[in-house]
């Protein structure tokens, strides 16, 4: 029988500790962010990355240790008191797949990332995206007055590509600038999506365009209003509550994801196809022509993305970040950075991990389905529209991605709950 003096101590103590480390890790996790946004830099990031995946292995040891001391001298109800068989089944087939990346690439992120998702259980993980929401913002906001101030930072920037003045706001770059903005917006929605006045959306989408004609952003502006459009959808008729939008999404993503991989296949034949078949055969790859109709239509897509797909295969001259460099599990040459998130993950990581993580994806589309979620619909339906041109998401950095604590709230306690196995 379970000892009455733990039920109302201990546990009580153990979840202030749990939640005291895994507040501690998110602060720290986004302090490292906003000073690879500022003008800082910062040459310590491997060591604290270390640190924040130790304090994530400590919240989980204190919560499988919680499952033991509730189902005393029972081991297989000590070993599912904290996760469920099919939750360790998840993890350690995750966690296996991480280590053998780590192995050949030397990349740690999905292992640090895993215990991100894992030390999710039993944490209020809303509090967890408010605390990373206003930690986010106030970052953000001192950032940009550093920058007006002249004390961090430009305020403006010349383009590369137009010639023309930018604004970055102590952000570096301003893509950058959209991006943290697009992604406190989709904080604000799934966290206050039903509290939101008529002119809170209003002063979004005007907020959305003042920074648009800023940075002349077109994406990260694009994707902002379509997650306005789609939190004010969700917000004044009922379809969160029909399963259609939770397939297309998932329709979407597949969509997304095979329209990457397309991008990689065929991004030698951006420019034509004369020395793209040089390129080829000196990489050892069969050259195959192709229709003139599909080479213009590629071209036509390529300009639309600023180039993008051309980056893949013709910024250097070993043609690494297409699609013959990609493997089942990545290897040691990972150092090299592209534009096109869902590329970016395939290459950085391999097939296998890579199509793990859509796999995590589409799970959460499910179970929001059964839960008639409509503010995850939303927001996880951009972050992935997003990815496909845009990598910030696909980085080293856990305090960038939000997504990692939504996967943490359905995959480790609302799809338990859904089971009915919320104490084992």
């Amino acid at each position: 029988m379970m000892d009455e003096n733990w039920k109302t101590s201990d546990r009580k103590r153990i979840s202030i500790i749990r939640n005291a480390l895994f507040d501690l890790m998110l602060t720290i996790e986004i302090l490292i962010v906003i000073i690879d946004k500022s003008a800082l830099h910062f040459g310590y990031e491997g060591q604290v990355f270390r640190i924040t995946f130790l304090i994530n292995v400590i919240i989980v040891i204190l919560g499988i240790y919680e499952g033991f001391k509730d189902n005393p001298g029972n081991l297989k109800k000590g070993l599912t008191g904290f996760y469920s068989w099919w939750q360790w089944g998840l993890l350690l087939v995750a966690g296996l797949i991480a280590a053998i990346d780590y192995k050949t690439s030397g990349r740690n992120e999905m292992l640090r990332f895993l215990m991100v998702i894992a030390a999710c259980r039993n944490l209020d993980v809303t509090k967890k995206l408010k605390l990373f929401f206003f930690e986010t913002l106030g970052g953000c906001t001192i950032l940009v007055f550093l920058a007006l101030l002249g004390v961090l930072g430009e305020v403006q920037k010349l383009s590369g590509t137009t010639g023309q003045l930018q604004y970055v706001l102590g952000m570096g770059d301003p893509n950058a600038l959209h991006c943290m903005f697009l992604m406190i917006v989709l904080l604000a929605l799934y966290l206050y999506l039903e509290k939101m006045k008529w002119y809170y959306y209003l002063a979004l989408v005007l907020a959305d365009i003042i920074l648009w004609r800023m940075t002349g952003s077109e994406i990260g502006a694009g994707v902002t209003l379509l997650a306005i459009i789609g939190a004010v959808i969700v917000r004044v008729t009922k379809i969160k509550e029909y399963k259609f939008p939770y397939i297309t999404a998932i329709g979407l993503l597949i969509f997304e994801v095979a329209f990457s991989i397309g991008a990689a296949a065929f991004s030698a034949y951006t420019m034509t196809q004369a020395p793209a078949f040089d390129a080829l055969r000196a990489m050892g790859q069969e050259a195959v022509p192709i229709n003139q109709k599909l080479e213009d239509l590629i071209r036509i897509i390529d300009r639309g993305l600023t180039g993008r797909i051309t980056y893949l295969f013709w910024s250097r001259e070993d043609h690494l970040g297409a699609i013959y460099s990609w493997h089942l599990f990545a290897d040691d040459k990972y150092e090299i950075y592209y534009d096109m998130g869902f590329c970016r993950l395939f290459f950085w990581y391999g097939w296998i991990p890579a199509f793990c993580v859509i796999g995590l994806i589409i799970f959460v589309y499910i179970f929001a389905m059964f839960k008639k979620d409509g503010k995850t619909l939303v927001v996880l339906s951009c972050m992935c529209i997003y990815t496909v041109v845009e990598a910030h998401l696909v980085s080293v950095y856990a305090g960038r991605n939000f997504g990692l604590l939504l996967m943490g709230l359905y995959i480790m306690n609302l799809a338990r709950e859904e089971h009915g196995n919320e104490r084992g």
